[in-house]
C-alpha cells in the first residue's frame, strides 16, 4: 500500500511538471539571446518583438544594427520558408529556414550589415511576435572580406590616378573619389572589428599624404577683372580665402590660375518704385596650362535705392562665384 501511494505521488509530480512545461512554452532565447544552438563565440544575435512578425523582425534588425552603430532605414525582401504549429497553451511556434542568402544585405543610412539571417520566430499567447536574427561570424567575415577587397582595389586605383595625374587638380578630383570609397571601407572595418575583434588600418592617412604632396606642388595666381572696384576687391579676397582653407598657397605668379570676370550693370525701369542692378560673372581655373574648370552666371537684384540694388548685386556675384569654386574644391 505504501509503495502504491509512493508511486501515485511520484506520478502526480511528473504529470504536474509536464503540465507546467506545456504551459510555459516560451523559448529561452527570448530572455537569453545566446544558447547552445547559437553560441556567442560563433554568432552575433539580436531579438526583437512586435505586434506583427514584420515588426518583430524590424526591431530585431534594429537591435543588431545598434551593435554596429548604424541606423536601419530599410531591409531587403526576405525569401522565407516557415511552418507553424500550435502548442497546448494556444501559442504558435514557427520553424524558420535561413531567410536571407549569403550575400544578403541590411541597408542603413551609413552602412550595410552583410549575411544577416532569421533563426527563430515565435508568437506568444498574447499574440506578440518574437524574432531572433543571427550573424555567423566566420561566414560574415568572408562576405565582408570579399566586399572590402573590391573597395580596396577601387581605392588604390583612384590613389594611383591621383599620383600619376598630369594635372594636380585632376589628381585632387581622383582623391576626392578615393575618400568616398575609403569612408565605405572604414564603415565595414568598424563592423569587422566587432565581429572578429581584430583591428584594421584605414586608407584615409594614405589619401591625406598624397593630397599634401599634390597641394605642395601648386601655387595659385588670382586674376580678377571687374568694372566695380568693390566687387573686384571682395571677389579676390573671397577666392583667396577658399584657396587658403584648402591649404593652397596664393602668389602673384603661380603654376595655376583662377581668372574671374565680373560686370555690375545698373538697370533703369521706368515707373518702378525699386532700383535694379544686374551682375554677370565667370570663373576659369587652369593648372599647368590646362583648363580644368569653368563657371558663369548672371542675376538681377532689386533694392529701394540704386546703392542698395548695387550692393545686393555685388554680394550675389561674390557669393555665387565662391560657392561654385568651393564645390569644385571639395
Amino acid at each position: 500500500m505504501k509503495k502504491l501511494l509512493k508511486f501515485a505521488i511520484t506520478l502526480m509530480i511528473v504529470l504536474l511538471a509536464g503540465c507546467a512545461s506545456m504551459l510555459d512554452s516560451t523559448p529561452k532565447w527570448i530572455s537569453s539571446t545566446y544558447d547552445s544552438a547559437l553560441p556567442e563565440n560563433k554568432y552575433l544575435c539580436a531579438v526583437g518583438s512586435g505586434a506583427s512578425r514584420q515588426d518583430a523582425l524590424n526591431n530585431a534588425m534594429a537591435t543588431m544594427a545598434q551593435a554596429f552603430s548604424v541606423s536601419v532605414n530599410s531591409i531587403q525582401t526576405l525569401k522565407s520558408s516557415s511552418t507553424a504549429a500550435t502548442d497546448s497553451a494556444g501559442s504558435a511556434a514557427y520553424s524558420d529556414s535561413a531567410v536571407m542568402t549569403d550575400d544578403s544585405t541590411l541597408a542603413s543610412n551609413i552602412s550595410e550589415i552583410l549575411g544577416l539571417e532569421i533563426h527563430d520566430t515565435y508568437q506568444d499567447k498574447d499574440s506578440v511576435y518574437w524574432v531572433r536574427v543571427s550573424l555567423d561570424r566566420d561566414k560574415a567575415m568572408k562576405l565582408y572580406g570579399s566586399k572590402v577587397s573590391e573597395l580596396l582595389d577601387s581605392c588604390d586605383s583612384l590613389i594611383l590616378e591621383a599620383r600619376t595625374a598630369d594635372n594636380p587638380l585632376s589628381g585632387l578630383v581622383s582623391l576626392s573619389k578615393a575618400e568616398t570609397v575609403a569612408a565605405r571601407i572604414d564603415d565595414f572595418y568598424s563592423q569587422m572589428r566587432i565581429i572578429s575583434g581584430k583591428n584594421y588600418s584605414s586608407k584615409t592617412p594614405e589619401i591625406e599624404t598624397v593630397r599634401k604632396g599634390i597641394v605642395s606642388s601648386m601655387t595659385f595666381a588670382v586674376d580678377v577683372k571687374c568694372n566695380d572696384e568693390q566687387a573686384a576687391s571682395l571677389l579676390k579676397a573671397a577666392i583667396g580665402s577658399v584657396l587658403s582653407e584648402a591649404g593652397i598657397p596664393v602668389s602673384d605668379s603661380g603654376n595655376c590660375t583662377i581668372a574671374a570676370d565680373c560686370t555690375i550693370t545698373p538697370i533703369k525701369m521706368d515707373g518702378s518704385p525699386y532700383s535694379y542692378c544686374s551682375y554677370s560673372a565667370s570663373l576659369s581655373v587652369s593648372a599647368f596650362g590646362k583648363n580644368v574648370f569653368s563657371w558663369q552666371n548672371s542675376k538681377r537684384s532689386a533694392g529701394l535705392s540704386d546703392s542698395a540694388a548695387r550692393s545686393k548685386a555685388v554680394e550675389s556675384a561674390v557669393s555665387d562665384a565662391v560657392q561654385a569654386l568651393s564645390q569644385k574644391a571639395q
